[in-house]
């Protein structure tokens, strides 16, 4: 996506390099988890398509494809799919923002109406009672409560600051494409970071109201490694000191990031599918969809 958004292949690089060892997936897996990386991996190529075909997405076979992709995207994991919602809500809402993509905002709407009638007849209608349930349950915790226990587990999945700075810095500058030395063919990208803040910014609010268990960190990791890898980049190029620099944060986040496989929150007695609060107050949170 970096490569063929202009940034060039040392941004590529250097963002696909911090995404070889996710932290929140890592953790995921070690737990038995498999549901939610499944259903990141179902999204991710729908991420992926409306970053670099948002110019095409109101021809048939640009509209096609989205439909598609977000038909498989739909059938995984209800926390990615919540997720996902809320990001391509706040995608057709920047998008309607300006006027060179509004056709692509009108193809978002129809698509997703498409794809998601289709999904929600077929695979979500016979548990529409346990997922309205679910999500419309209040929360078993106060919201203070709640969000400190996101930090915490934000520090046991191991998402560095460090890299959520990183990333904060590389979306600012995506909506800037100017300020970079390479050209934009695909500006796409910017939109597309700025919705996945956006979105993840809404799932942490569904788990400060509802009972429904949301994946955010996960979802947000390959938003963060996509922001990070023009930061880097951009690091790189201010000489030795700079590459230096910028392959000492690499190697850091990435051991940071197979140091999950060490801890000892990973056993797998932390697996009781309690409710929110008792089930993650000291280990990572596993009741979900």
């Amino acid at each position: 996506m970096l490569r063929r958004g202009g940034y060039g292949e040392r941004a590529a690089l250097l963002g696909a390099a911090l995404y070889v060892l996710p932290g929140p997936l890592l953790k995921s897996l070690s737990v038995g988890e498999f549901a939610n990386v499944f259903g990141q991996a179902l999204a991710l190529p729908l991420l992926a398509y409306l970053a670099l075909n948002a110019r095409r997405l109101a021809t048939p076979r640009g509209l096609a494809g989205l439909a598609a992709l977000l038909a498989l995207a739909l059938l995984g994991h209800l926390g990615v799919t919540i997720s996902l919602a809320g990001m391509l809500a706040a995608l057709g809402l920047i998008w309607l923002a300006r006027p060179a993509t509004r056709p692509a905002a009108g193809a978002l709407a129809i698509g997703g109406l498409l794809a998601g009638a289709l999904v929600a007849l077929c695979y979500y209608a016979p548990l529409a009672d346990v997922l309205l349930a679910r999500v419309g349950a209040p929360a078993a915790a106060t919201a203070p409560r709640t969000l400190a226990d996101e930090l915490n587990l934000t520090r046991v999945l191991h998402v560095q600051a460090l890299l959520v700075a990183l990333g904060a810095i590389g979306g600012l500058a995506a909506l800037r494409p100017a300020a970079w030395r390479h050209a934009w063919p695909q500006p796409a990208l910017g939109a597309l970071l700025l919705a996945w803040w956006a979105g993840t910014l809404l799932s942490l609010r569904l788990l400060l109201f509802a009972s429904q268990g949301v994946r955010w960190q996960a979802f947000f990791y390959p938003a963060l490694c996509l922001g990070a890898g023009p930061a880097l980049a951009r690091l790189w190029a201010c000489g030795r000191a700079g590459r230096l620099a910028a392959l000492t944060l690499v190697v850091f986040l990435l051991g940071d990031g197979l140091g999950v496989l060490g801890t000892p929150d990973l056993a797998p007695t932390c697996i009781d599918g309690g409710s929110r609060p008792a089930a993650r107050r000291n280990t990572y949170r596993t009741s979900s969809a």
